[in-house]
Order: structure tokens, then C-alpha cells, then sequence
């Protein structure tokens, strides 16, 4: 094909851009850890050599499957392309040209490489890798075929655009179907499952071969019935291969231990909510949040948040301690009786729980002990029984008031007046008038 240079370039581009981006797609949607950019680059290097392996073997198996088949065809000497003694012929030749010749050839050449490269490679730990290491060799393969034909074909452009939705997304295709069985594969090793391993390490190389085979065979029969199954077969696969993306993205699981990740300046995990671990494996630590306290060992036990109404807690975990109010006096040892709020009514109270004391009212005298039993007005000795009290028995003095509205009980009670009495030899004849109660 001619052309001037300006048109080689975008040649080029147009034959390496479709690869990147399908590939930049895979590598996005690594959610837990992003492959490193080096291994990626490797391995699309690596795949674009199986170029070579491909060209040499596919040579061979055509070579020994023309001379099986020798009398099957014949060369037309008016087109000169190959024409078939009986359609079933052809169907058979085409069959074993698309699935041994081609499509078996170039998929061994990928699962080689995916196998050495990775399958003992430390950065292989979870379960998705498997599909982003697996399109990585498979667009490096991809890519160097995408640019021999574009190059060699007449109409560059259109062979470029037409590989571009068709053969180089087929590839990522097979490369996912590839990647799923070889994350299973990897993950049966894992747990030591020798008879699953070997299962799906036998699937991941024959379902892109099986893939990639019917694929190929729909393009090489030439026959419209054949195209119209080929772009279903297409789009079915493509919608597959997306779904069966962001499934084994949002199941991602590990398939190895933890790497042991040591730094002079940060050992630290890469994610982020860890705290400093400098040794791996180790179990798992909980995220250090703003409502824990320091811990420094991990794992403990959960402790809850330390909210305002806590007073100062050190040692975890403890009984709930409920807040303290402002109703509740200085309470310096949890967990403790409910205490009931001071009331002005109460008299200052030293020690809780203590048993209720009711207020103190003017009609009773000052009680140092509460609760005490009522005590009624007691009359000192020889007085009137309705005398003004100026005492207490217990030597407080009377309040200076008769009737007392709040307490009834203390008012005096009125009696009957004392019947006449004979007067005393001994008595006076005219007593001295009664100086506490002159109206008598």
C-alpha cells in the first residue's frame, strides 16, 4: 500500500488506539489495586512476540492441511482462488482451518505467556488480575496483527476501521473468557484444590480456542448466511464478556497471601484506613475512626464512640455509663444507683441513694436525721394543755407562730373546759392569775 507519511501515522494510530483503549477499560475496572504499569507493558510486549510463534506454526498446519485434503479442492484457472469438489468439503476444510489452524495456534500462544509470566508473579492476588493480564497479552497479539494487515491491505482505512469494532474487540473477548477461568484456576491453587485447578486451567485455554474458532470459521465460509451469524455471534459475546467484566470486578477475591510490603520511611498497607502494620500477614485491623480512642493494639474489642455526655473513660471496654446531668450531683464512680436530681426542698444531702426526705417546712423544727417519725407538740409539765410551747424536746425553740396553714396538724386542738374541783386544803385561797393565758 502507498502513501505518504502523514497517512502511515494515522494508520498506525488507527491500528493501535482501538487495543489501548479496550485495554485501559480492563485496567479501570480493577477496583481493589491497579496492576502496575510495568507488568502490563511486558506482557503486551510478550503477546505482540507470539506474533512470530503464530505466523511460523499457522505456515506449518496449513502446509500439513492442504496436502491432507489435496483432493478436496482444485485451483480455478479463472479466479484463481480455490474452489471445493462438494460443499461439505469445503465446510470440513474451512472448520479445521479456523479452529486448528488459526484459532488453536494463537490462543496457545497467549495462554503461554499469560501462564509464565504470571501465574508465580507476586503481583497476582486476587482473582481479577487474571482477566487484566489476560487482555494485556491478547492486545499485544492484536495489536501487531491489526498493523500487518492494515498495512497490506488496498484500502487501509477501511480495513482499519472495520478491525477496529470487529477483530480487536474479539480478541479482548476471548482474553476475558481466557482471564475468568485462569483467576478460577488460580484461586483452586489457593485452597489447594488440585483437581479444580487442573479443570479450569484446561477451560481457560479451550473456551477462547472454541470462541475464536467459530469466529474465525463464520469469516472464512464468505456466505451471507454465515456474516448474519457472525455479527450476532459478535454482539452475544460482547454483551457477555462486559457483564462477566463487571461481575468478577465487584467479586473480586483473593488468590494468595497478603505481600509482605516493607518501607524504610512508610511500612504501612497500601490501602488506606489501616494503621502502621509492618509485618504481613497479620489479622485484620479495623479502621482507627475519630469517635475511638487511641488504641494501640489491634484487634480489641469494639469500643463506642466517647460522646460528651461520658465522663472520662481509660480503660475499655466498660459498662454503659449514662450521662450526667446537670440535675445529678458530682458523681465520681461509675456505674452507680440512679440518684434523683437536689430539689430546694432537700436539705443538703452528703450521701446517695438515701431514702426520701420530704421538705422542710416553718412548722417543723430542724431535723438533723431525716426521715424521722412526726412528733407531735409536747406541753412542759404543769402547764395548760393548750399553753404556748416555746420549747422542743429536743431543745430547739418553737417558731414563734401558733397556726401554721401548711402543717394543720400542728395547730393547737381546742378542749372542753375542766370540770370544777373541790379546792385544796393546801391551795391557796386566791391563786395568782394564770400568766401564760390572762383570758382564762
Amino acid at each position: 500500500m502507498g502513501g505518504s507519511g502523514t497517512d502511515s501515522w494515522f494508520l498506525l494510530m488507527l491500528a493501535v488506539l482501538p487495543a489501548l483503549a479496550v485495554m485501559f477499560f480492563v485496567w479501570k475496572m480493577d477496583k481493589r489495586e491497579k496492576e502496575p504499569v510495568k507488568l502490563l507493558l511486558q506482557l503486551l510486549g510478550l503477546g505482540a512476540l507470539t506474533t512470530i510463534s503464530a505466523i511460523i506454526l499457522e505456515t506449518v498446519f496449513n502446509a500439513i492441511l492442504n496436502g491432507l485434503t489435496s483432493d478436496w479442492r482444485a485451483e480455478s484457472i479463472l479466479t484463481g482462488k480455490l474452489e471445493f469438489v462438494s460443499e461439505s468439503k469445503r465446510f470440513w476444510y474451512q472448520f479445521l482451518n479456523a479452529f486448528f489452524c488459526v484459532a488453536m495456534v494463537e490462543e496457545s500462544g497467549k495462554f503461554l505467556v499469560l501462564y509464565l509470566r504470571t501465574w508465580k508473579c507476586p503481583e497476582f492476588d486476587f482473582s481479577y488480575d487474571a482477566v487484566v493480564y489476560a487482555v494485556a497479552s491478547s492486545l499485544g497479539f492484536a495489536t501487531v496483527e491489526n498493523i500487518l494487515y492494515v498495512f497490506r491491505s488496498e484500502n487501509g482505512l477501511s480495513t482499519a476501521v472495520m478491525r477496529a469494532i470487529t477483530s480487536v474487540p474479539g480478541h479482548a473477548i476471548f482474553a476475558v473468557f481466557m482471564g475468568c477461568f485462569f483467576g478460577k484456576a488460580k484461586y483452586s491453587h489457593y485452597i489447594q484444590d488440585r483437581k479444580a485447578t487442573r479443570r479450569n486451567m484446561l477451560l481457560s485455554l479451550t473456551v477462547p480456542t472454541l470462541l475464536h474458532g467459530f469466529y474465525d470459521f463464520c469469516l472464512f465460509m464468505e456466505d451471507d448466511d454465515y456474516l448474519i451469524a457472525f455479527f450476532g455471534f459478535e454482539i452475544l459475546i460482547t454483551i457477555l464478556a462486559i457483564y462477566m467484566i463487571i461481575r468478577l470486578s465487584h467479586n473480586d477475591k483473593p488468590v494468595s497471601d497478603p505481600r509482605p510490603v516493607w518501607n524504610p520511611f512508610a511500612p504501612a498497607y497500601r490501602m488506606s484506613g489501616y494503621p502502621m502494620q509492618g509485618g504481613y500477614p497479620q489479622p485484620y485491623r479495623p479502621p482507627v475512626y475519630p469517635g475511638y480512642p487511641m488504641q494501640g493494639g489491634y484487634p480489641q474489642p469494639y469500643r463506642p464512640p466517647v460522646y460528651p455526655g461520658y465522663p472520662m473513660q481509660t480503660g475499655y471496654p466498660q459498662p454503659y455509663r449514662q450521662p450526667v446531668n446537670p440535675g445529678y450531683p458530682m458523681q465520681t464512680g461509675y456505674p452507680q444507683p440512679y440518684r434523683p436530681p437536689v430539689n430546694p426542698g432537700y436539705p443538703a444531702q452528703t450521701g446517695y441513694p438515701q431514702p426520701y426526705r420530704p421538705p422542710v417546712n416553718p412548722g417543723y423544727p430542724a431535723q438533723t436525721g431525716y426521715p424521722q417519725p412526726y412528733r407531735p407538740p409536747v406541753n412542759p409539765a404543769g402547764t395548760a394543755p393548750n399553753a404556748y410551747q416555746t420549747h422542743y424536746p429536743n431543745g430547739y425553740a418553737r417558731p414563734g407562730v401558733t397556726q401554721n396553714a401548711s402543717m394543720p396538724e400542728l395547730n393547737p386542738k381546742p378542749q372542753a373546759p375542766a370540770a370544777p374541783t373541790a379546792p385544796s386544803a393546801s391551795a391557796p385561797e386566791n391563786p395568782a392569775p394564770d400568766t401564760l393565758h390572762p383570758d382564762s
